[in-house]
This record gives structure tokens, sequence and C-alpha cells, in this order.
């Protein structure tokens, strides 16, 4: 599918942009105009949400999609925003959680399944700060150009402070990210898809 992401996240980042860039957008949202950029590949039929993770006990990828016998699709989607009372959002736990949404789909592997992996993060500019700035060592990932890769490794989740590791450390393992796609929407919206392996 790789080779579709680019189109699809095209698609999706136009319905992003169409709704004044962010406004009244919530985690449900993203999944949902994502989904919709897929189409016609996929229908609704297709589609299982909160699919039961088969080696993280209690532990689900939002979206499992299964293809033709042998292939599927798996999807994480993070969404990270201000929050309205107006005070910082936790930026080193969202983060870790982000790690976490990756180590998930490296770990997500059905029986008898070649699966394909992405992580779709949108996120607005306090987020997209964070992670671009040099020393919070986050900007190696946030700035992967599309068909650039970058290994993750437990050893590298052990060096980061307590409250990232908390939020991942359970599910961490070594894995590869390539950058498929990646955008700024009017200035307000990031918006970031990685393949995961």
């Amino acid at each position: 599918m790789n080779h579709h992401i680019t189109e699809v996240a095209n698609r999706f980042a136009d319905s992003l942009a169409l709704t004044c860039a962010g406004a009244g957008l919530s985690h449900e949202g993203v999944r949902h105009l994502f989904l919709e950029a897929m189409s016609p590949q996929i229908s609704a039929s297709d589609i299982r949400y909160e699919y039961p993770h088969p080696s993280l006990p209690g532990a689900k990828v939002d979206v499992y999609i299964p293809l033709d016998p042998g292939k599927a699709w798996a999807f994480e989607f993070k969404f990270h925003q201000k929050i309205q009372s107006g005070k910082n959002q936790p930026r080193t736990q969202h983060a870790g959680q982000l790690f976490r949404d990756i180590f998930r789909l490296a770990r997500f592997q059905p029986d008898h399944q070649a699966v394909e992996r992405y992580l779709v993060y949108v996120t607005d500019g306090e987020m997209a700060a964070y992670l671009r700035k040099p020393s919070n060592g986050l900007n190696h990932l946030f700035s992967l150009r599309p068909g650039e890769a970058l290994e993750i490794t437990k050893a590298e989740v052990a060096q980061r402070a307590e409250t990232f590791r908390r939020s991942c450390q359970e599910t961490a393992c070594d894995c590869r990210v390539t950058g498929r796609f990646g955008l700024c929407i009017k200035g307000r919206l990031w918006v970031r898809v990685y393949e995961v392996e």
C-alpha cells in the first residue's frame, strides 16, 4: 500500500484543511477522515475497530483491515491538541504515548498475515514545537521525510525521562520507522504518517 499512502494522506490533509485546520477535531474525527480518504480502496465492512492485539494482552490497535488472503493493514491514530483551559499539554507523556503506539504496531503480527503498519499522527503547534526542539531528542522522528527511515531501540527508551518511559516501556522493542508523509496545514496542524516495521 505504501505507494498509495501518499495519495490517501493528501486526500486526508485536504479534508483536515476543510475543517478549519482542526477546529472541533477529535481522535475519532481524525480516524474517520483518514478512513474516508482510503475509499474506494476499502469499504466500511472491511474495517475492524479496536482490534485485539495478538501478543500484548489487553491491548488493541485502532484499526485492522484484512485484505486478500495473507495480507492486512493495521493503523494507530494519535491526535494531540491544545488543552481548552489554556494549560500546557503533558508533552513528555504525549511523546511517550506516541512511541507506545509505534511499539504496539511493531509488535502487531497476526498469524499468517503480511501486515503493513501505519501510525497517523496529527498535532498542533505546541506539540510540534516540543517534538522539533533539539534538546528533547525527538526531532529525528518528527522531521523524517518521506522515504527516510529511523531505527528505534529499547535502549533509547531506557535513556528517556521517567514520564516518557512510564508511557511506553512495557511495549518497547527495537523497530524501524519510515516517513511516508509530512505536511503543515495553515500553520496550525502538523500531519505525519509513518510506516512501522
